[in-house]
């Protein structure tokens, strides 16, 4: 069997579709040494050196100097460059994500992580929204299989797509073993002195952007016994609509309690988690949610909202909140961080969930889709 994946997301600073790609590349590239795969890399620039190594030489990169923006314009109006063009011929192609161009031979398989932009509209932009909403319920009709991150994601897809449910395959994301619950060290000081974070904090990460509710965080946050004594550290690189969450800041004066460490690259993520006392994440909407997932791993309390697939994603090991309901954040917070039974417990009980979940799960499940789809 020859496989083809979209791999070009893994080249960009990599957030949830890159994690994911990313991840489920280099697991299929450790269990499976008997088909073969062909990435799919395209960039208007060289960036050949930074394509991910495999080892494994079944895996083959095809790299072309093609602007991304004008790829995709081009797959969703002309429908050309055809994919087998680029990828040759492959039993079986993969979109991890909403670009796709369907083969003319062999069976089509696309990830399909949230449909915020149907089910959250007001979190989306206009633009984006209409362009996805028409793209997505194309190829979703036209491909033979559909992977969604979450039950959640999938009861979703079936309501706005009208996408039949043997279709649809839940595949849950997984978490990297970098994401450990381990005593302070070194990498743990060079994480402290790199983003200038001196003494407790509260933790968030994601992209600043108004579906994951930052502007409830912080009015929450302002509300807190907890933030003279913690301050609230935002890690993420900035979305679209980001400007009100810095005017927020400054009309609430907590320019010296709330840090923005920007964009953080996923080896210094745990050594944020393992410093953060406490891990929060109120967003309105998930497809999955790997920031609670990886926080847990590493035995941080998390808080998160009652919304969505969080807790699919959370069970137990977590406590909830409604993500409207900013007194409520608020007192929360405080209780959790005074509770230190509960911390424990929390703290228990995370890496046990974590386990769970795992990459490598993941793309056992993945192949073995491929598999019945190419017996098919």
């Amino acid at each position: 069997m020859r496989i083809g994946i979209d791999a070009r997301s893994v080249l960009k600073k990599r957030t949830g579709v890159g994690t994911y790609t990313y991840n489920l590349i280099q697991n299929l590239s450790r269990l499976d040494r008997e088909n073969r795969y062909v990435l799919f890399y395209s960039h208007h620039l060289n960036v050949r050196p930074y394509i991910p190594e495999i080892e494994n030489p079944n895996f083959e990169n095809r790299f072309f100097r093609i602007p991304n923006k004008l790829l995709n314009l081009s797959w969703g109006t002309i429908k050309l460059p055809k994919i087998d063009w680029l990828v040759g011929k492959v039993d079986i192609y993969h979109s991890p994500n909403y670009n796709l161009n369907i083969l003319a031979r062999g069976k089509s398989v696309m990830t399909i992580h949230d449909l915020n932009f149907l089910a959250y509209r007001q979190f989306t932009i206009s633009s984006g929204r209409w362009h996805y909403a028409f793209k997505i319920k194309n190829y979703a009709q036209k491909v033979d299989a559909i992977i969604a991150d979450s039950f959640s994601t999938k009861n979703e897809i079936m309501k706005y797509l009208k996408i039949p449910e043997d279709k649809i395959h839940v595949i849950y994301l997984g978490c990297s073993q970098a994401f450990q619950p381990l005593a302070a060290d070194e990498k743990l000081r060079t994480t402290e002195e790199k983003f200038k974070i001196k003494g407790n904090f509260i933790l968030y990460v994601g992209t600043l952007e108004p579906r994951k509710n930052l502007k409830g965080l912080i009015q929450a946050y302002a509300q807190t016994q907890a933030k003279n004594e913690f301050l609230l550290v935002l890690a993420g690189g900035k979305g679209w609509k980001y400007e009100h969450i810095f005017r927020l800041v400054e009309k609430l004066k907590l320019q010296d309690r709330v840090i923005f460490t920007g964009y953080v690259p996923e080896d210094d993520l745990p050594g944020l988690y393992k410093r953060a006392s406490l891990f929060v994440y109120p967003s309105y909407y998930e497809g999955f949610g790997l920031p609670p997932l990886e926080a847990m791993a590493c035995g941080l309390p998390v808080i998160v909202s009652n919304s969505t697939s969080l807790p699919e994603v959370v069970g137990d090991a977590g406590v909830y909140v409604d993500p409207y309901d900013i007194r409520q954040m608020s007192a929360t917070i405080d209780t959790v961080l005074s509770d230190s039974d509960l911390l424990e417990t929390l703290r228990r009980r995370g890496p046990e969930r974590a386990k769970l979940f795992s990459w490598e799960k993941t793309a056992i499940e993945t192949l073995k889709l491929y598999q019945r789809l190419y017996g098919d």
